[in-house]
């Protein structure tokens, strides 16, 4: 349990400058992310409604970027943990892509942190995998993906990629 309470520490002292302004349930550290997610939001109708929604929910999501070149994942989640009301996850984004990649990568994670937070009986690993069975389909063990989240990263993508 140890290292759960570090991350959420860790995660709640981040500071503002680190940070894109006013994101509360949003975080990273890294200011390519940081800047990449602003743009996204301001060019993707979808990815800002996502956003939106993430920001009004009981989830804290840190984007990090994963740099495992040899892996085929573009992204990840994670169950981290809960501390008092919030449930804290984190999203691996592989940034050895195209920026249009790596912004259907954001969308797409982002839209598995709606999907965790639509339902308030995630709260541990396990019950994250049990409704990833029910809403999605198993890859390989315990990697799980859904429709609705290759659908939207996607779409953000498309978005951006028209946007002026």
């Amino acid at each position: 349990m140890l290292p759960v309470v570090a991350l959420a520490t860790a995660l709640i002292a981040l500071p503002a400058s680190a940070t894109v302004a006013n994101i509360q349930n949003i975080r990273t550290s890294t200011p390519f992310l940081a800047e990449l997610i602003a743009d996204t939001r301001a060019h993707s109708q979808t990815f800002a409604e996502m956003f939106d929604r993430v920001e009004r929910s009981d989830v804290i999501v840190y984007f990090e970027p994963s740099q495992r070149a040899d892996s085929g994942l573009r992204g990840c989640v994670h169950f981290m943990g809960t501390a008092g009301r919030y449930r804290y996850i984190r999203a691996q984004i592989k940034t050895l892509m195209n920026r249009f990649d790596v912004v259907a990568s954001l969308a797409h994670e982002l839209q598995h942190a709606i999907e965790i937070a639509d339902h308030p009986e995630v709260r541990s690993e396990e019950s994250l995998a049990e409704l990833y069975r029910r809403i999605g389909s198993e890859r390989e063990w315990r990697m799980f993906e859904t429709d609705r989240a290759q659908t939207t990263g996607r779409a953000v993508r498309a978005e951006v990629l028209a946007a002026p």
